[in-house]
């Protein structure tokens, strides 16, 4: 009976271990389209002041330049969990099924690039502090952020996703494996 009752509570455990993931994608996702809609809104009340108006706000530029950088550290680790990185996919094709030790290798190196560079942005973000951006004015070390914040987001992608990297079985959409598998066999 106490065995049974350990299995209920990893069974328990996997399932909100399986919520929490699902909401940490989810929230990433928002926060990517919450960036993208304001920088569309951003860039297109600019160029309706420029062109509508005849003065420009620079503001917008500079803070549509961080929500592009932020929107591709972000972006980035959902790349990743669907195998959509070129080169970490091309790495992933050269290795037979068989060979995952190799496979578990360019996991480790991703994770260990992703901490080097969380840890050299966060101490850029930090000799930053004091140094403001030229337009909006505020310290450097917030848009500077992005970086470790970024990389900090990708590697936790890629080690919720470990066994089906190994496994290189992606998340992918069905609508993008139907346009994988008629792209393979020459249909439209």
């Amino acid at each position: 009976m106490r065995n049974k009752k350990n299995n209920d509570r990893v069974v328990i455990n996997m399932g909100l271990i399986d919520r929490l993931i699902s909401w940490f994608v989810r929230v990433n996702q928002i926060l990517i389209g919450a960036a993208m809609g304001t920088m569309a809104l951003l860039v297109g009340l600019n160029v309706i002041c420029r062109y509508a108006f005849g003065f420009s706000l620079s503001w917008t530029e500079e803070l549509s330049r961080f929500l592009m950088i932020a929107i591709t550290y972000l972006g980035a680790g959902l790349a990743l969990r669907e195998g959509r990185l070129v080169a970490v996919e091309f790495l992933q094709d050269k290795c037979p099924n068989y060979v995952q030790f190799i496979r578990l290798f360019v996991a480790v190196i991703i994770v260990g690039f992703l901490f080097v560079l969380a840890c050299l942005g966060y101490q850029f973000a930090m000799f930053a502090v004091e140094q403001e951006t030229p337009v909006l004015g505020i310290s450097a070390a917030i848009p500077y952020m992005i970086i470790p914040v970024g990389a900090a987001i990708t590697a936790l992608h890629l080690l919720m996703i470990i066994r089906e990297f190994l496994d290189r079985n992606w998340f992918h959409d069905s609508e993008d494996e139907e346009d994988i598998h008629a792209l393979e066999y020459g249909q439209e």
